[in-house]
């Protein structure tokens, strides 16, 4: 073979896995722009030939037509960023093809394929009127550029256009889009044409709750029947307000007062099932969809009455300007955010959210309350005269400024999507295009290099080296995904590079660690490994292990794990003391095997369960110590007892105290089938992020013993 190109060379794997396959080469040509796993290979493979950043491939210096084979390891907002759907705000690592979600255009447009990875850096974007946004480079957002002319400083702002996160700077405004629907939603025997509704509906929202309660039958009826209870409280000064407003819309409440306030229960179970919409509990509660298209004047009343409910008016000081501000508080973020859009659309003002951080306890009146975090919204309802927004011509979009951007360089889980015909949605209220490089409407793969999405160009550069050398091997790895994205991948592969095997190995076939890739490679008939069998006690320097296999080791693992996240999520290997626990057997259950397995800390139970929550609940490990088998403590048939929830027949462990590490950075070399010591030149930390980051080199040394080079 002549030369091999890695692009995402890592710690070279690749180079190791030739090495290991026993196929020789000239030069070996590795893109990689992290310092430590460039630092490793050059240790190790001093002759390599590093060429920087793949976004820059079209300066390199090389002879395409020696290219024998091409080997890579290759979406975009946080978790938790909300997405402006027709069914309200939803969380973007929900979002999937059934969505519509809203566009540029002011119209909900269908998902056509959602995407997720990690990516390796992120940029913390502060922007006015919204918490501050994890966005990688690439990502456009909908942007006026704003200059001032003249001896007034009058301002000017530009045409809109699609910016790159990267390229966003001061005086960029970003753009809001403003429903401008007028629907009035119909629901039986709810009033929703009236404004006194709305505001008591804004009461609720702010601080009422709902119930339900079994209540007997009257007379001499058998069973029980049903009471369906909302609930909006007051203070005693707002008494005679409230009891107009239930009034006004033919409700009948029950008031009760209470130490500081009246409470108004309205027993109707048509009120109780609308309301339902907004979710139970202060912290679940929401605003639903078919709110954002209502006429402006029931906006209006519902947010006067949020207002009376949970909020407050700042006056302005003597020479502070000339208007109020307003400010709503809660502990839903999910609620602000939708309020938020509400205002925009009545007030033409895009309020400003702040997040409050406060202790988690708190005494009040001697007695220890739990506490959440906060957030306050705040507002005008008409524009001040020195306001930093900007409402277009139309009033169909608000323009908020850009203030700062700060890139950091660490592993985050981002998610995208394609959106029909407008390619572009709404997060956290702002305005943004599809990544474009991942666009399904976008230009032809040959003009795609520009967009800097490393997925294409990564086929750009296969596809120059298929221009050069028709007979170039390529090998493509990812991990296991979503079908839909699964299939993305593989369709724009093939157009780019023609037909396209594709095949899932587990690593734990040649390794102690379950590992899932996707690999895609122009071979034909490449085979599974065949099993190994190693396992994840055979490779760990000291301690004991409850599973046959590791967790798969990802490039956060440098963070450690817990007990929590290891029992219930199932990530994160632990390894424990030997004088503390092992997983001596599985119990005889129905459901996943990961929660049959039974544990005890000497190692030779003959029976343990996890008590409670579906047996899912490691907390508590119990021993069964009973039946005609047992001779002192010990069944001699080497079986099992059953299941029992008999409390005297079991021992008491507390997991929460036992004694756990994570893997050492040798073991996790080992898990990915490198050399001990092969990463040891740098700290632990980077050890775990480069090795997270590697191939699990004897898969790859599986799949190039197929290929004829």
């Amino acid at each position: 073979m002549k030369d091999v190109l890695s692009l995402c060379d890592g710690i070279s794997g690749l180079q190791l896995a030739l090495s290991k396959a026993n196929i020789k080469y000239h030069n070996y040509y590795a893109s990689e722009i992290d310092k430590f796993p460039i630092k490793v290979t050059q240790h190790h493979y001093p002759d390599t030939i590093q060429l920087g950043d793949m976004l820059n491939w079209r300066d390199w210096n090389i002879n395409w037509s020696n290219i024998d084979l091409v080997c890579a390891g290759f979406p975009c907002f946080s978790k938790g960023t909300l997405v402006t759907t027709s069914q309200g705000l939803k969380p973007i690592e929900e979002i999937s093809s059934s969505d519509m979600v809203l566009t540029h255009q002011n119209r909900f447009k269908p998902v056509v394929v959602s995407m997720q990875k990690v990516a390796d850096h992120i940029n913390y974007l502060k922007i006015q009127s919204v918490l501050p946004l994890e966005v990688t480079d690439e990502h456009p957002f909908y942007v006026r550029k704003m200059t001032r002319k003249g001896k007034k400083n009058i301002r000017t702002f530009s045409p809109p256009e699609w910016v790159k996160c990267r390229d966003l700077e001061k005086n960029d405004f970003i753009g809001i889009a403003i429903n401008q629907n007028t629907d009035i939603p119909v629901f039986d025997s709810i009033p929703t044409e009236s404004k006194y509704f709305w505001y008591l509906i804004g009461r609720y929202v702010a601080n009422g709750y709902s119930s339900t309660t079994n209540l007997q039958s009257r007379g001499n009826g058998k069973g029980v029947r049903r009471s369906y209870k909302t609930v909006v409280t007051c203070g005693h000064h707002e008494r005679q307000e409230i009891v107009d407003i239930i009034d006004s819309v033919s409700y009948h409440a029950t008031i009760s007062k209470e130490t500081t306030s009246y409470k108004f229960t309205i027993s109707d179970k048509n009120l109780w099932t609308f309301i339902q919409s907004f979710g139970r509990g202060a912290d679940n509660k929401y605003i639903p969809s078919f709110m954002f298209d209502m006429p402006k004047y029931l906006l209006e009343s519902f947010l006067e009455g949020y207002l009376s409910g949970d909020g407050c008016l700042h006056r302005r000081k003597e020479g502070k300007g000339n208007k109020n501000q307003y400010r709503i508080t809660s502990i839903s973020y999910k609620l602000i955010v939708g309020v938020q859009q509400l205002i925009q659309k009545v007030y033409k003002c895009p309020g400003s959210i702040i997040k409050h951080n406060v202790p988690s306890t708190k005494v009040i009146e001697d007695r220890t309350v739990n506490r959440k975090p906060f957030y306050t919204l705040s507002y005008y309802k008409t524009k001040p005269k020195q306001a930093h927004y900007y409402i277009d011509e139309n009033g169909n979009y608000l323009w908020v400024s850009f203030k700062s951007r700060e890139r950091m360089i660490k592993n985050v889980e981002v998610y995208n999507f394609e959106v029909q015909e407008d390619n572009s949605y709404c997060v956290s209220n702002l305005i943004v295009h599809n990544c474009q490089s991942w666009s399904l409407a976008g230009k032809q793969l040959g003009d795609r290099d520009s967009r800097g999405k490393l997925f294409w160009v990564v086929l750009d550069i296969m596809s120059n080296v298929l221009k050069y050398n028709p007979n170039v091997r390529f090998l493509l790895e990812n991990v296991k995904m979503k079908k839909e994205f699964e299939e993305y991948i593989t369709k724009h592969t093939e157009q780019a590079l023609g037909h396209v095997n594709k095949i899932l190995i587990n690593s734990a076939l040649v390794s102690a660690q379950n590992r899932k890739r996707f690999y895609w490679t122009n071979v034909s008939n490449i085979s599974q490994p065949q099993d190994r069998k190693i396992y994840l006690k055979d490779i760990i320097e000291s301690g004991l292990v409850d599973r046959d296999k590791s967790h798969c080791l990802d490039a956060n693992y440098f963070k450690g794990g817990n007990l929590k996240s290891y029992f219930e999520k199932h990530r994160r290997q632990l390894v424990f003391s030997k004088d503390e626990l092992c997983h001596v057997g599985d119990a005889d259950l129905k459901g996943n095997d990961s929660i049959k397995r039974v544990y005890h800390p000497e190692g030779k139970s003959p029976t343990l369960t996890t008590m409670g929550g579906g047996h899912r609940e490691p907390k508590v490990l119990c021993v069964a110590w009973r039946g005609r088998y047992v001779v002192d403590g010990k069944r001699q048939d080497s079986k099992t007892n059953t299941l029992t929830t008999v409390q005297k027949d079991n021992n008491v462990v507390d997991v929460e105290n036992l004694k756990w590490r994570k893997l050492t950075p040798l073991e996790c070399e080992r898990l990915q089938t490198f050399p001990d010591g092969y990463t040891d030149i740098l700290s632990n930390t980077q050890r775990y992020k480069t090795l997270g980051n590697a191939f699990t080199v004897d898969v790859i040394v599986h799949i190039l013993n197929q290929i004829e080079l």
